[in-house]
C-alpha cells in the first residue's frame, strides 16, 4: 500500500509531513505503514484517497486503473468550456470568480487536473462534516 502512496506523494510534489498535517495523521503512523508494520484503518484510507482523488482500491493495490480517469478529463473539459464562455461575457458580475477562472486557465493541463482533484477533496471534506 505504501508504495502507491509514496508514488502519489512524489508525483504531486507533496511531502509525507504535509500529508500528515493536512489529514491529521501522525508521522509515526506513516512510518509504520511504510515499514509494513501496520496498515491504515479504512477511514484513513478514505481520507487519503479523497485527498489525492483516487479510488481506495488504488491505494490498497487492488486497482491498477490510470488515476487520471476519463471522468476527470471530461469534467475538466466542461469546466474549461464554461470558464471560457464566462470570461467572454462582459457583464459577468462576480469579479473574484472571473479572476479565479482567468488564473485557473493559465495552469498546465496536469496542474488543472491537480486543482480539480483538490477541489473534489475539499468538497468531500465539507460533505463529511455535514
Amino acid at each position: 500500500m505504501y508504495e502507491r502512496l509514496d508514488a502519489l506523494l512524489n508525483e504531486r510534489g507533496i511531502t509525507a509531513y504535509r500529508l500528515a498535517k493536512d489529514l491529521g495523521i501522525s508521522q509515526s503512523s506513516l512510518s509504520e505503514w511504510k515499514r509494513g508494520n501496520s496498515i491504515p484503518k479504512h477511514e484513513r484510507l478514505v481520507k487519503i484517497a479523497a485527498y489525492f482523488s483516487v479510488p481506495v482500491s488504488y491505494l490498497s493495490g487492488r486497482d491498477n486503473d490510470d488515476i487520471k480517469s476519463e471522468e476527470d478529463a471530461l469534467i475538466l473539459s466542461r469546466l474549461l468550456s464554461t470558464a471560457g464562455e464566462k470570461l467572454d461575457t462582459p457583464d459577468w458580475s462576480d469579479e473574484q470568480a472571473r479572476l479565479n477562472l482567468e488564473l485557473f486557465s493559465t495552469l498546465t493541463e496536469d496542474k488543472k487536473l491537480e486543482a480539480l482533484r483538490y477541489l473534489r477533496y475539499l468538497v468531500n471534506l465539507l460533505e463529511s462534516e455535514e
